[in-house]
């Protein structure tokens, strides 16, 4: 199953008003935001910046991170806006290590991360 382009968090304001107002997690990999939103669908943003390398490196750790949200789609709650930023110790690694960083990793960090929220989610 393909993320759509309505499944991607595009808008700036859209990335910070998550950022602002989410309920965030993180482990030693990745920092997850979820908000819930006003549509009837799940959306992911992806945020690297400059500071993790060249553009080959970032566009890696991007493919990743919305690989990862797209398997763990179906346990995730309707309606649920997250971002995904990868933390900052992998700033120190070479091109070399983020090439490669497997799918796995990420897929499980997020998974994890997720469940959490949505678990915190549900108490609300």
């Amino acid at each position: 199953m393909k993320l759509t382009k309505k499944q991607r968090i595009s808008n700036n304001n859209c990335f910070s008003r998550v950022l602002k107002r989410g309920i965030s997690r993180r482990d030693g990999l990745l920092s997850v935001y979820a908000l819930k939103n006003e549509l009837e669908i799940k959306r992911v943003g992806v945020t690297v910046g400059r500071k993790y390398g060249k553009a080959v490196a970032r566009n890696r750790l991007k493919r990743l991170a919305r690989e990862a949200f797209r398997l763990n789609q179906q346990q995730l709650g309707e309606s649920t806006d997250y971002v995904i930023l990868y933390n900052g110790n992998i700033k120190k690694w070479s091109k070399q290590q983020i090439m490669r960083l497997s799918g796995s990793e990420v897929i499980e960090s997020f998974a994890r991360l997720s469940a959490k929220i949505e678990k915190h989610m549900q108490r609300q």
